[in-house]
């Protein structure tokens, strides 16, 4: 990774915070206006701007996505020493609200999920409305909430003397992470992977 882009990701973690903290908890003006509902799992805590069953699906698949991290990678069993609290909305704009850095530096890249580490707890942001696709070579809309908590967990559990290749596999790995009805799927490939494989 540049640095470049490693001081850009810096950035944007300690503004994706800012953004979470005064939007929720000082109030943003659409926030006002919609009703947000709390679902508490062993452990994650949702809140959705979506209703109570959103809150609750969304739990059910975070609890879900670690429970077959385990079961899958038996190291991997951990519980953090701080809450993980993810914030869900039903749309864009909201997601705009919560993580504006990135359409503010004109990027029209849609973003599904997002995660940093504040000083006492873990923050997440998602869009509700985006689910996952079963289909081989889709990637999970929330993976770059599981890369976060992937890496989080490979830190603790492994440590941080690996080689970078080592810890970006794993992270890969784990964030790819399918949570269905009735089973989990970890470590789908990527269409973008299967091309380079493919060499196309």
């Amino acid at each position: 990774m540049s640095t470049r882009r490693r001081v850009l990701e810096q950035v944007l973690a300690v503004v994706a915070v800012v953004a979470v903290v005064a939007w929720f908890c000082v109030g943003h003006a659409e926030a006002a206006e919609r009703t947000w509902t709390e679902a508490k799992g062993p452990n994650f805590t949702v809140i959705s701007d979506n209703g109570p069953k959103t809150a609750q699906r969304v739990a059910w698949e975070l609890e879900q996505m670690r429970s077959g991290l385990q079961k899958t990678l038996p190291w991997s069993a951990i519980t953090f020493d701080r809450p993980y609290v993810v914030l869900t909305t039903q749309d864009e704009p909201g997601m705009k609200a919560l993580v504006p850095a990135f359409w503010e530096s004109g990027s029209n890249f849609t973003l599904a999920s997002y995660a940093v580490t504040g000083a006492d707890r873990d923050w997440a942001a998602l869009r509700s409305d985006l689910l996952a696709d079963d289909k081989q070579g889709k990637v999970n809309p929330y993976k770059y909430l599981y890369s976060a908590y992937a890496a989080r967990v490979i830190t603790e559990q492994l440590g941080g003397g690996m080689p970078m290749w080592v810890f970006r596999g794993l992270r890969e790995l784990m964030s790819n992470t399918l949570v269905r009805q009735s089973d989990v799927v970890v470590g789908m490939v990527e269409r973008s992977t299967l091309d380079i494989v493919r060499g196309g």
